[in-house]
């Protein structure tokens, strides 16, 4: 599979998390995305950083301004 449906299929499922709980911990939203991505693709887990480049991502290519509490996370 190409690089870029992973990483479409990553932002989708970061976007339905976010949507489900307006309210999500960074690392409650990269355990979510992880445990989606590993039962439904067979995917390999990501990491903190990948997570973050997808926000990143999500952020310029839809107009979304995702922002979580650091003190929290």
């Amino acid at each position: 599979m190409s690089k870029q449906v992973e990483q479409m299929r990553r932002m989708l499922l970061i976007l339905n998390n976010i949507k489900k709980r307006q309210r999500i911990s960074k690392q409650e939203l990269l355990s979510r995305v992880n445990d989606s991505l590993y039962y439904i693709y067979g995917y390999k887990e990501i990491g903190v950083r990948t997570l973050e480049r997808d926000l990143e991502d999500i952020e310029s290519m839809f107009c979304v301004n995702i922002s979580y509490d650091r003190s929290n996370n």
